[in-house]
C-alpha cells in the first residue's frame, strides 16, 4: 500500500507516491465489482462444511 507523501520528500518522491495512489484507486473498484459480480466474497463457513 503506498504511503502518504511527507514534507521532507523531494518532488520526485512525492510524484512517485501520488502515481502509486492513483494506480491503486483505479484498480480497487474493479476488484470490488469482480467480487460482487462473480460471488467471490469470503466464505464464512470453515472446513468441509463450507466446501
Amino acid at each position: 500500500m503506498p504511503k502518504k507523501a511527507l514534507k521532507r520528500d523531494n518532488r520526485y518522491q512525492q510524484d512517485k507516491k501520488r502515481k502509486l495512489c492513483k494506480r491503486r484507486a483505479a484498480i480497487e473498484p474493479i476488484i470490488g465489482h469482480l467480487k460482487s459480480d462473480f460471488r467471490l466474497s469470503r466464505n464464512l463457513l470453515k472446513g468441509q462444511v463450507g466446501d
